[in-house]
């Protein structure tokens, strides 16, 4: 009975491995696959940054730049700046009305969207 008993087992686990080897076999497929995917993935990008390398734009400046050199060469605060530009009337009108265009009182005139303003025109 106990020589059953382990033919059983047997049976039992090489079924289970045999099932296991099957797995194994179809996942190294799927990682092959994976592979090829990424490997491609690679090289078209690779092609991208290459044409934009190969792309001759002139240099700039950048808006952060000019601000930092307004600040540093002619002392403007910009803190300051936004203070008068975002008064509290301002705010008020743009906690009540939302996006729009609102008079700054001199003359000129803001653009504000999603509580930011965006312009002044």
């Amino acid at each position: 009975m106990a020589a059953l008993k382990d033919s059983e087992s047997i049976k039992q686990l090489q079924s289970r491995g045999t099932k296991i080897k099957a797995e194994i076999v179809t996942l190294k497929s799927d990682l092959h696959d994976i592979n090829n995917r990424l490997n491609n993935r690679k090289e078209v990008l690779q092609n991208i940054e290459k044409q934009i390398s190969e792309i001759n734009i002139e240099p700039t400046v950048s808006e952060h730049a000019v601000l930092r050199y307004l600040e540093r060469q002619y002392g403007f605060d910009l803190e300051d700046i936004k203070k008068q530009i975002l008064s509290d009337d301002l705010k008020g009108l743009i906690i009540k009305l939302g996006s729009g265009k609102y008079p700054l009182g001199d003359g000129r005139t803001v653009v504000v969207k999603n509580k930011c303003v965006v312009s002044v025109i």
